[in-house]
């Protein structure tokens, strides 16, 4: 009866993330832009800062490396719960939102070369490329991106993904992770590839300069001819980084039953007044948990962290598998 309301409700708030990740990859674009060619001494520290105060725009994602990562563990959840609406969802999602960042990056490196006044400036363009000046081929190219890149993926899942027992503020540590890594490989990679870490990114700056390089005889469109490898070493990344954070975290440890907690906190008392056994090894304190004694609340069961660490390791995976299009509510 209801299904079609829940239906306009999860699609409104897919389409806001939509919303979200188009300006927030578009506003990255545009500082990236600006930062590098007018403040080429700060852009490492521009760049960063940006990224951060975006994290907390919607989801937080403006990159499909990220994406790819996050929804390899949403695919891995919807497995586990037999959810197969869910693996078409988390499919479509991150087609539809790489596609959307895309085109927000374009926007925003539209724009900011729009702000390029001089045409020494628009000259210095920042689509990256192997630079073979610093001697970055190829494969050095690759080797830098994919291993920064795969930071970017691997401290967002475990900060925002990764099941915790408080999700009060899921991202709240998100920002600062991932502004650090940038900053370390913005310096590190920027002469040997560009420094790129996101595909949508690598793409956006390499089709502007190649739509304007028409206009002047020292750009060129040869950027353009290496969007593939942006595109396979950052999206190769974020599987890869997906797989050691399900190796690495507690992703598995909700997937088992938890009888032994269920049958101790069946026999721990809510309320009242109970006498800790005489034999009690951990020393287990009761006492009255009165809302008008001061005291009641430091007389609780010690068991009680334990009886909401249970609890929030037996969430059920349904719950969340079918309705995850933003970072934050992966985290929940």
């Amino acid at each position: 009866m209801f299904g079609w309301l829940l239906h306009l409700y999860f699609e409104r708030k897919l389409y806001r993330s939509f919303v979200s990740e188009f300006v927030g990859t578009g506003l990255l674009l545009f500082t990236i832009v600006t930062a590098s060619v007018l403040a080429p001494a700060y852009a490492s520290f521009a760049i960063a800062a940006q990224l951060v105060a975006l994290t907390y725009i919607g989801g937080g994602i403006n990159n499909p490396a990220i994406l790819s990562g996050v929804s390899i563990v949403r695919l891995r959840r919807a497995l586990v719960a037999s959810n197969s609406a869910a693996v078409k969802a988390a499919l479509k999602q991150w087609l539809m939102l790489c596609i959307v960042e895309l085109l927000g990056g374009f926007v925003g490196a539209w724009v900011g070369y729009g702000v390029l006044g001089t045409e020494l400036e628009r000259e210095q363009f920042p689509a990256p490329m192997p630079n073979n000046k610093y001697d970055g081929d190829v494969g050095r190219s690759a080797t830098v991106e994919f291993v920064f890149t795969f930071q970017l993926v691997l401290v967002t899942l475990f900060t925002c993904v990764a099941k915790i027992d408080s999700p009060t503020n899921p991202n709240r540590f998100l920002g600062p992770s991932l502004g650090c890594v940038v900053f370390i490989g913005v310096n590190v990679a920027g002469g040997i590839s560009g420094a790129s870490f996101n595909p949508a990114v690598a793409t956006a700056l390499q089709l502007i300069q190649c739509f304007t390089s028409r206009s002047s005889s020292k750009v060129s469109c040869r950027p353009l001819s290496f969007f593939w490898l942006y595109w396979l070493t950052e999206i190769g990344a974020g599987i890869v980084a997906a797989i050691v954070f399900v190796l690495a975290s507690t992703e598995t440890d909700g997937e088992r039953e938890y009888i032994d907690e269920e049958a101790d906190e069946a026999s721990l008392p809510i309320s009242g007044e109970v006498e800790a056994p005489a034999d009690s090894d951990n020393k287990i304190i009761y006492g009255t948990t009165n809302a008008t004694d001061p005291r009641s609340s430091a007389r609780i069961s010690l068991n009680e962290p334990r009886r909401s660490q249970s609890q929030a390791q037996r969430r059920s995976t349904q719950q969340r598998v079918g309705q995850m299009p933003t970072l934050a509510d992966l985290g929940e």
